[in-house]
């Protein structure tokens, strides 16, 4: 073994950074989703990040439908060899959107710029607190009120379990 390779693996690097420069690929899961429904953009690196791919990578992006602002999204590792990012976004209005993604590893950033369509579905979309009647819910994309069926309301309180509401007298006066 050479003294400059003994040198190169001592400092920490990985034989297949040595060969070469790493392989990263972006790839939008379609180019058309409906309105209310996830948009999605795998980026596969080769070789996988040394170290924690968790803390020493990072997957950002910043999506917008023309005319309106742009909306910061982070991704995430989705593998524990690092091998495997996401990044995902749910467009709220119909029209042509324009992304740009950045990914962060090995020292350097890769980029990636792209479009896609969000068609008119007539989905529900996620539940919101009303505005006009704060203590509801109303589903957002079709503004048709949400009611929660359940056997107990401590949930919206955020307890989490029964234990409080038995050992605590003020909470049978609410």
């Amino acid at each position: 073994m050479t003294r400059a390779l003994a040198f190169l693996l001592l400092a920490g690097c990985s034989g297949p950074l040595l060969l070469g420069s790493p392989s990263v690929s972006f790839t939008p899961s379609a180019r058309e989703v409906d309105v209310y429904d996830v948009f999605e953009v795998e980026v596969r690196i080769e070789p996988s990040p040394p170290g924690n791919p968790f803390l020493e990578t990072s997957l950002t992006g910043r999506f917008q439908r023309q005319g309106e602002p742009a909306v910061d999204v982070d991704g995430f590792c989705d593998a524990a060899d690092g091998g495997l990012h996401r990044i995902r976004f749910m467009p709220t209005k119909f029209g042509e959107h324009l992304y740009h993604l950045r990914f962060k590893a090995f020292g350097r950033t890769f980029e990636q710029r792209g479009s896609f369509k969000a068609r008119e579905a007539r989905r529900r979309g996620p539940v919101r607190v009303d505005k006009v009647y704060p203590w509801h819910f109303v589903w957002e994309g079709s503004g048709e009120r949400y009611l929660w069926n359940s056997t107990t309301a401590y949930g919206l309180l955020g307890w989490d379990d029964a234990s409080y509401v038995r050992e605590n007298p003020l909470v049978h006066e609410i």
